[in-house]
């Protein structure tokens, strides 16, 4: 079933929507420096935490308000650079974030912040310096801190580049899965010229014992175990972890080695998600593969955990996850309900996928711009804009195509299927950030950031039933 999500405005369903937000203009922090790129929550604390280019993590403390007569429908109105404090609709001042503290974190932009699932106890952030630091989010301060760059100076353990995607998880302990990331240009090059100067190494040492044989038989030299030792030393030295390859960390011990290397991708890792009721993993590749997997035990030798429920379907071919594959596009980001995932791809379209009919694709909800162009054609469209806005939409949607936003920041060629980052520590600010989509806490609503702003879709009717920030621009 394919449905454009721009449809007019559905009626209600059974659920209250008082939780959404549904205020006409969006709600801005003049508190960072630098470009913000990242931002989570945790409901149980009250603490909203948000990241920047320069590498800062600041918290928030969420503070309830009651809305006043004439606010727009209880929407959070603009901030002051004090604090994120503002003017409602009627004049009147109102504060719903409370800055609390900030951390200069990482040397650099952030890779990834995230709050730990499900409770949101715990919080980690991941910087391009290869740094990553935990926060016990009741008290906002740092708990622990693994520095992964001396562990790939170690020939003995896999080398490996942190990625973007993380997931928090608290089980028995705290235990982080991250991604690895592609190379950059730059990177590349780099481990070309290595791995070119240890086969020139290689075939010096190869002539040199030739050599050496046409005098006749030597006696064994003392050095001959140091030079086995040398050649094993510069083996190891570019022995970097598969591709796709995803990270388990423990939040306790915060030992740089991974607790486990899982290989399910062949291919760099685009999106990640975990349903923290079943304990299963969602992820996604740019080859357009997309997993359901347990999370291993940390002690298991064959991968697996009693702990974790089966998973919803006996073989992924009697399941719609190759469905992104057949139609060459690949998942940007994943949402997790108890009952559904929703896969935002590089299309531009929304695939739901139900978790309890064997991963069955339910809807397409299409997000291409050449839907929102029919619709702005015919005087009937409920868009609640006019053609000159339109217009300026329009052109913001496409610089964001233009920039990684709504590309993951990887490419791969084709023939060789080498993978490049086409981000790197230096990039512009507007490269870092991640475009999201996320389900309320019912399960039955999807909050997706559109041209329109930010519409709230009933899954079980498929209609738009609010939509957030209208009144501005897409810089969702």
């Amino acid at each position: 079933m394919e449905s454009s999500s721009s449809t007019n405005n559905g009626s209600n369903a059974a659920l209250p929507l008082q939780d959404i937000p549904t205020s006409e203009h969006y709600q801005v922090s003049y508190m960072h420096r630098s470009t913000v790129t990242h931002c989570c929550t945790s409901l149980r604390h009250g603490y909203v935490i948000t990241g920047s280019t320069d590498g800062v993590v600041k918290f928030w403390k969420r503070v309830s308000t009651t809305a006043t007569a004439g606010s727009n429908g209880g929407g959070a109105p603009p901030t002051s650079s004090a604090a994120a404090a503002g003017s409602g609709a009627d004049g009147t001042n109102s504060r719903c974030l409370e800055f609390v503290k900030s951390y200069s974190s990482h040397v650099g932009p952030l890779l990834a912040l995230c709050t730990s699932q499900p409770n949101g106890d715990s919080a980690v952030s991941i910087g391009w310096d290869g740094i990553i630091k935990f926060y016990d989010v009741a008290t906002f301060d740092v708990s622990g801190m693994i520095r992964t760059k001396n562990n790939n100076n170690n020939s003995k353990c896999k080398k490996f580049r942190l990625g973007r995607h993380t997931v928090l998880m608290e089980r028995e302990d705290v235990y982080l899965l991250v991604s690895t990331r592609a190379p950059t240009r730059e990177e590349w090059k780099e481990d070309e010229y290595e791995k070119e100067r240890l086969k020139q190494l290689k075939l010096q040492q190869q002539n040199d014992d030739s050599s050496d044989d046409d005098d006749g038989p030597r006696p064994a030299s003392a050095d001959e175990p140091k030079k086995k030792a040398k050649k094993e030393e510069d083996t190891n030295a570019n022995n970097w972890v598969t591709p796709g390859s995803i990270l388990l960390f423990s939040g306790t011990h915060l030992s740089a080695e991974p607790l486990r290397i899982i290989t399910y991708h062949a291919s760099p890792v685009t999106a990640l998600s975990y349903n923290s009721k079943k304990q299963w993993v969602i992820s996604g590749d740019i080859s357009g593969v997309l997993e359901v997997w347990n999370v291993p035990s940390s002690s298991a030798d064959d991968g697996s955990s009693s702990e974790n429920g089966p998973l919803p379907f006996q073989s992924k071919f009697d399941t719609d996850l190759y469905a992104l594959m057949k139609k060459k596009t690949y998942a940007i980001d994943i949402a997790v309900s108890d009952k559904h995932f929703a896969v935002y791809c590089s299309d531009r379209k929304v695939r739901l996928f139900s978790l309890t009919k064997g991963c069955k694709l339910v809807c397409i909800y299409d997000e291409r711009l050449k839907v929102y162009d029919k619709m702005i054609s015919n005087t009937s469209s409920a868009m609640g804009i006019d053609a000159i806005e339109y217009g300026k939409r329009a052109a913001l949607e496409r610089e964001m195509e233009d920039s990684y936003l709504l590309s993951g920041g990887v490419s791969s060629n084709a023939v060789t299927k080498q993978s490049i980052s086409n981000i790197n520590s230096t990039s512009e600010g507007s490269n870092h950030q991640h475009f999201h989509l996320t389900f309320d806490d019912t399960g039955n609503y999807l909050l997706l950031p559109t041209i329109v702003g930010v519409k709230v879709i009933n899954i079980q009717t498929h209609r738009v039933t609010a939509t957030a920030g209208e009144g501005d621009a897409s810089a969702f």
